[in-house]
């Protein structure tokens, strides 16, 4: 069973960490939203390699006095190893527009932002390559109401019927986080041991189900052993979470 992971784009940003810096010459500001915690700045953290990051940027307050048209701010890098699109923004908006960032090898790379072809700001990003993938679990059995969080990379028991949630954060080399966007998948063995959720938001009589799947959250119909994969593809890596599923109720691991 591959399920690969994903999150609803129609909800908004909430929780989680947002990372951000000033830029070198103190115009812009950029950040990253992560659902997991970090400490410091985006400049003193290192973004993961190989997948697609979306840096938000906003006016500094000397910005905002001197830039009447922050719509026509582009974002580029002139190092090789680098790929990067700035997001589309309407005329008349308020906010510049963000970038996409992908390094497909680590290094510090230097991001430059213009205005009418003059450089405005620039930030130096740190990226590396994840050694290790850390998982939080939440689970829920199938009759309560409320999801208790699990850290531990022993078997857990749990029940039949458990829900599952998890949150995966890639690791560095030195056991350190790393910052970014983590697109990782799911195989499942045995297959047939848990499917997943689907994350339902309204019910209507003609339109139907409004929802989407919940690729990072498996329910357990098994009695047995069931050992979760989850992999980074891009990178190369992978951990493991192994399950032991029983009729009766039993204790989460902590």
């Amino acid at each position: 069973m591959w399920l690969k992971a994903s999150w609803l784009s129609v909800l908004v940003i909430g929780c989680g960490d947002f990372t951000s810096s000033s830029g070198e010459l103190g115009m812009l500001n950029y950040g990253l939203h992560t659902t997991y915690e970090l400490d410091g700045a985006l400049t003193e953290v290192s973004l993961i390699t190989r997948h697609s990051q979306s840096i938000h940027v906003d006016l500094s307050s000397t910005a905002e006095e001197s830039i009447a048209d922050p719509w026509e701010i582009t974002h580029s890098a002139s190092q090789t190893g680098i790929s990067i699109s700035s997001d589309d923004t309407d005329e008349g908006n308020t906010n510049p527009p963000g970038f996409d960032v992908i390094a497909i090898e680590p290094g510090y790379y230097t991001v430059e932002s213009y205005h009418n072809d003059e450089l405005l700001d620039r930030i130096e990003l740190m990226f590396d390559v994840p050694l290790n993938i850390d998982v939080i679990s939440w689970i829920r059995p199938g009759q309560d109401d409320t999801f208790s969080t699990s850290s531990t990379d022993q078997e857990v028991s749990i029940e039949l019927g458990t829900q599952v949630a998890f949150l995966p954060i890639p690791l560095d080399p030195n056991g350190e986080r790393l910052i970014g966007d983590f697109n990782v998948t799911y195989t499942v063995e045995p297959k047939s041991a848990a499917i997943r959720t689907h994350n339902v938001i309204e019910v209507y009589e003609n339109e139907g189900v409004l929802g989407a799947p919940a690729n990072d959250s498996l329910v357990f119909i098994e009695t047995g052993k069931v050992t979760v994969t989850i992999a980074d593809d891009l990178n190369g890596i992978s951990t493991q979470r192994v399950f032991t599923v029983t009729d009766s109720p039993t204790t989460t691991a902590r």
